[in-house]
């Protein structure tokens, strides 16, 4: 693959990325801001919850799921063949 406009390859797709927040299943609670043509930079999950946040989808998902965009919950008592994370520095 090509490098996206920040130069990072391969960004989504082959394992489900891990993240610390928690899964609620409630796209609402940002829609205000996108309705208005903004951007939610960092959108928050539940304050609890059950599951963590996956994004991106991975290879046991089509073409459509394997987006930044797609999210899914799992729990973090469990271990998954498609699901990692991605390890990030700054500067």
């Amino acid at each position: 693959k090509r490098a996206n406009a920040l130069g990072l390859h391969d960004m989504s797709g082959n394992v489900w990325e891990w993240c610390f927040d928690w899964y609620k299943d409630d796209p609402a609670s940002n829609d205000a801001a996108y309705m208005q043509g903004g951007i939610v930079t960092d959108p928050q999950g539940g304050a609890s919850g059950t599951d963590r946040v996956g994004r991106g989808g991975s290879w046991r998902n089509g073409a459509n799921g394997c987006t930044v965009g797609v999210r899914n919950g799992f729990s973090p008592d469990r271990s998954y063949n498609l699901l990692g994370l991605r390890l990030a520095c700054l500067p």
